[in-house]
């Protein structure tokens, strides 16, 4: 009896001892008004007044938090608030806060990614960052799932893919091709039938093009009356299935000539569309159109 008593007060001592070496270690990481239940070499079990609970584990080297989660009570593995996890050098990897396990509110993740949460799955608007500071893609969230508009940005800001979704479903892809390459540029029709090189074939397509166009120009009586000249800058969307979507005239010079050339594009004839990895794209397409008197 005297030596299973020896045992068991040796073993209380050793880890008395030990919580009290871990507790001096981590001591300054600990939170205010806590109370240390549990720690080791690399964590720390706090109990806070509220009677939540919260796990810290550490980097040993320079005792920095690599992960901290809050629970209800020492008791219970549900989580509930504050929730972190961090690298060694003390970059946030994953931050936000859970309520009854359930992730809630902003909350940032793989490291460059924010975004909110609502009963756990992602809601709103999610952004991704480069280098923490350049916005390079903006995701929507409806329950958990892609929904609207998904944009792809440059480094400069401008918009190079956009993705529309319909509960989780890709349904269109526009990219604009001075942002970035595909396989194979949308063709205005007329040169199918010709025995064309590759690159002569893209001449002519751009020729027939310009032959439609400009064969179809009627200069607006009023705007040749007030003598209106200048560059109608057009922009429109082949589609995946070659017809032109998404008519706009970002400078019309004037109302009458803006009107003009909508008008011409809307009555566009089908093109061959653009590819990339094989695939039809729609494909974000800009054109100026010179409106110039002449004698």
């Amino acid at each position: 009896m005297n030596i299973y008593l020896t045992i068991i007060l040796s073993f209380i001592l050793v880890v008395s001892g030990y919580n009290q070496s871990c507790k001096k270690k981590y001591n300054e990481k600990l939170e205010k008004s806590s109370k240390l239940i549990d720690c080791g070499a690399n964590y720390t079990i706090e109990k806070l007044e509220s009677g939540k609970c919260i796990v810290k584990r550490y980097f040993p080297e320079n005792k920095q938090i690599t992960h901290l989660a809050t629970y209800i009570s020492n008791e219970s593995k549900v989580l509930h608030g504050l929730y972190e996890e961090k690298w060694d050098d003390g970059t946030t990897v994953t931050s936000g806060y859970f309520e009854n396990n359930l992730k809630v509110g902003l909350w940032r993740e793989n490291v460059n990614q924010t975004g909110f949460y609502n009963q756990g799955v992602k809601h709103g608007a999610w952004k991704t960052y480069k280098n923490d500071t350049l916005l390079i893609e903006v995701s929507n969230y409806v329950n958990g799932e892609l929904h609207g508009e998904q944009i792809k940005l440059d480094s400069v800001g401008n918009v190079k893919i956009k993705e529309e979704f319909n509960n989780g479903k890709l349904i269109s892809t526009t990219i604009d091709t001075t942002k970035i390459l595909i396989d194979l540029m949308p063709k205005f029709p007329g040169c199918e039938n010709m025995n064309l090189t590759v690159d002569d074939f893209d001449i002519c397509s751009k020729n027939k093009l310009l032959e439609y166009i400009y064969g179809n120009l009627k200069y607006p009586k009023k705007s040749r009356e007030l003598e209106v000249q200048g560059k109608a800058l057009a922009q429109f969307v082949i589609s995946k299935d070659g017809s032109v979507i998404n008519i706009k005239v970002l400078n019309g010079v004037d109302s009458d000539i803006k009107m003009l050339v909508t008008s011409i594009l809307e009555k566009m004839p089908k093109w061959t569309p653009g590819k990339k990895d094989g695939k039809p794209v729609n494909v974000l397409y800009t054109i100026p159109i010179i409106f110039k008197l002449t004698d």
